[in-house]
């Protein structure tokens, strides 16, 4: 879960700790694309992931927590390996 306390939202940190953490995803030897889910109570998230490249899969699992029901869309993007200088 990446969550940014709502004071410091909208000042590109949610975008910067993403790109570290794809950064260092591309390091490893394999991976050729990143998967996310949405819990649909906070969809107003969506853009965010969008605008980083993630796209809906169509594929949706249930979610239950506590007396929360709701539904996860699984959104992807695959990653642009050469993009990145592999570490060794």
């Amino acid at each position: 879960m990446l969550l940014i306390d709502e004071v410091h939202q909208h000042k590109g940190i949610g975008t910067a700790a993403y790109r570290i953490l794809e950064s260092n995803i591309c390091s490893w030897n394999g991976i050729k694309k990143v998967r996310i889910g949405i819990i649909l109570t906070n969809e107003i998230v969506l853009p965010f992931w969008k605008k980083l490249g993630f796209i809906e899969t169509g594929e949706i699992k249930s979610y239950r927590y506590d007396k929360l029901e709701s539904e996860i869309p699984i959104l992807e993007k695959e990653l642009e390996i050469k993009n990145y200088i592999k570490s060794i």
